[in-house]
């Protein structure tokens, strides 16, 4: 039975306001989002309950085929997917994603009657305050700011901006969502960099004030290369929820991983890890393994498990230029010895690439240099022999 729990206990609304399967799920287009669609219309839409009669009579139908696209790619090349872990985490026939399951299986209808629901919307905004090279612009201002200077899509594919969505109108999306309080479980707290957004704090205040928040789990994808905003520290938040669970997002150490992430600071960071340890219930890291971070995540490899840190690994293939697949190949047969131990990363290495690919992703990567006065080369000289416009140049 090809069956995901994210269709039975998850709300997800993208940046530009539209509402999708998952995080990861299928573009909607514009057709159902917040200003037209009600979270509650979203979970009982015909989008959703197409999929989910499929999973249930056992079959990848054509619905879930467009809705899950990402996670039947991942499963096929990588062995694993975002739906594979999501099952690892259910705590058996005692979850209430079941319970949920079997009632829609005897009504046919979408009920909620627990806490059962995964909130994770984008409706507080996308501020960030790094620049990350492999980050959708459309989900940091940073990103956005340095896309207006340089124009990166004159190098590679990121996904097109949706301008006219990018500043919704979320007071009446907020309010439906304080509807469903009683029945959200966990809160996957967004960004950008959600440690910087105000609003999302504000929600977070009323969650405490309406008692809601000793049977919600706050969980969180953060650079924590801060903990909060002037008035609002999540230091001071996790006691009152039922749990704090908190991935920190690293693709490399020490000047690796801030050259990855411009603006970051490693110091920094493993300052906070060592502060938010005291009240985390759950603390990780998750990485995006790419053309650069593939050549250094030994490092961060050893790191995580030098400090008893869990490491989720996760492949990008959007924008698909920075894929790893698209190095060199003298460099990719180095690489897979060395990384023989970890499946998710050879099958990446083995795919085949596309050297005009890789030519673009360098001047990708060389043009946001000049916004920062840093050179690629000083860090991952390796690459600079088959850098073709280097070599012309010469």
């Amino acid at each position: 039975m090809w069956f995901c729990p994210r269709l039975f206990d998850h709300l997800y609304s993208d940046t530009d306001g539209s509402w999708k399967v998952c995080c990861i799920g299928q573009e909607n287009g514009l057709e159902m989002n917040v200003r037209n669609t009600t979270p509650s219309e979203w979970l009982t839409s015909d989008v959703l309950n197409s999929v989910r009669k499929e999973m249930i009579q056992g079959e990848v139908g054509p619905n879930t085929t467009r809705q899950c696209s990402r996670c039947i790619v991942q499963e096929k090349e990588y062995g694993i997917s975002d739906r594979i872990h999501h099952l690892k985490y259910l705590n058996g026939a005692e979850d209430l994603v079941y319970n949920q399951l079997l009632d829609y299986i005897k009504t046919g209808e979408f009920n909620l009657q627990e806490r059962v629901i995964i909130l994770q919307t984008r409706i507080f905004g996308n501020q960030c305050n790094l620049d990350c090279y492999m980050c959708q612009p459309q989900n940091s201002t940073t990103r956005q700011s340095s896309n207006n200077k340089i124009d990166f899509n004159k190098y590679i594919t990121f996904d097109p901006q949706r301008k006219d969505l990018t500043k919704l109108s979320t007071i009446d999306t907020v309010e439906e969502i304080k509807k469903l309080a009683p029945y959200i479980k966990s809160f996957l707290i967004q960004g950008g960099e959600p440690l910087v957004m105000k609003k999302q704090f504000e929600f977070l205040d009323y969650l405490i004030d309406n008692g809601h928040a000793p049977y919600i789990t706050l969980d969180m994808n953060t650079n924590l290369t801060i903990l909060g905003t002037t008035k609002h520290n999540i230091l001071d938040y996790a006691p009152k929820f039922k749990g704090l669970h908190v991935n920190v997002s690293l693709e490399g150490v020490g000047k690796y991983n801030d050259y990855i992430r411009k603006r970051s600071d490693w110091d920094t960071i493993v300052s906070n890890i060592k502060k938010l340890r005291e009240v985390a219930t759950y603390m990780g890291v998750f990485s995006t393994i790419s053309l650069l971070s593939v050549l250094r995540f030994d490092e961060l490899i050893d790191w995580c498990k030098k400090e008893d840190l869990h490491q989720n690994m996760f492949v990008i293939d959007d924008p698909d230029e920075l894929h790893p697949k698209h190095l060199p190949q003298k460099i990719k047969d180095i690489l897979i010895k060395k990384y023989e131990k970890y499946d998710v990363i050879t099958s990446a290495l083995k795919m085949e690439g596309d050297p005009e690919k890789f030519q673009a992703a360098l001047r990708y990567i060389k043009a946001t240099d000049k916004l920062y006065k840093k050179d690629i080369y000083d860090l991952y000289i390796e690459l600079e022999e088959y850098d073709d416009d280097a070599a012309t140049t010469e």
